[in-house]
């Protein structure tokens, strides 16, 4: 599973913004300009491991087709760019977000 931390890092870099609320809530931003596009994680220590309902939760959210892109997401496997051109490729973004 992947961690807490590893997972906020990843989201970080690849162009989601986090809001703070009761919940971690992470927004797509794509040139400047925040996306429908969301996730987010509960308040947990950032060695914490992100449990399995999570991922497929987090999954759905990110319009990922299976846990494992999820996964090589937050691995770096998946860049940000790569992951913009999967969001317009599924019809969730339009070419000019």
């Amino acid at each position: 599973m992947p961690s807490i931390g590893d997972t906020e890092k990843a989201l970080l870099q690849k162009g989601f913004k986090q809001s703070d609320t009761h919940h971690r809530y992470y927004y797509l931003y794509v040139d400047g300009k925040r996306t429908q596009v969301f996730t987010y994680m509960s308040h947990r220590p950032s060695g914490s491991d992100v449990y399995t309902p999570e991922v497929a939760s987090m999954k759905r959210q990110m319009y990922f087709d299976s846990p494992n892109q999820f996964r090589a997401f937050v691995r770096c496997d998946i860049s940000g760019t790569q992951y913009v051109d999967h969001l317009r490729e599924k019809g969730i973004l339009a070419e000019e977000d």
